[in-house]
């Protein structure tokens, strides 16, 4: 996802959610962490970031799916050439 693409989901979740505060939690990831995003949420205080810290894949629930998928499609496998 590149940061336009990830400001135009921040769109849409103020236009899906119209009232209060939107918390959203985060990774490091470059189109989080962009300065064009970054000038974007001050413009847009209803909406609140908030990262997890580098680093502690235990806390990014993706994580573990990656692992699996790893260890059932891709690790100690051999492929043509």
């Amino acid at each position: 996802m590149r940061k336009e693409d990830f400001i135009v989901f921040l769109e849409y979740l103020l236009n899906v959610y119209a009232e209060g505060t939107i918390i959203l939690i985060v990774d490091n990831y470059s189109s989080h962490t962009a300065g064009m995003v970054t000038a974007w949420l001050e413009a847009h205080p209803r909406l609140r970031l908030y990262y997890l810290p580098k680093y502690c894949s235990h806390l990014n629930p993706v994580e573990p799916i990656w692992l699996r998928l790893k260890a059932k499609i891709a690790a100690n496998r051999l492929y043509a050439r």
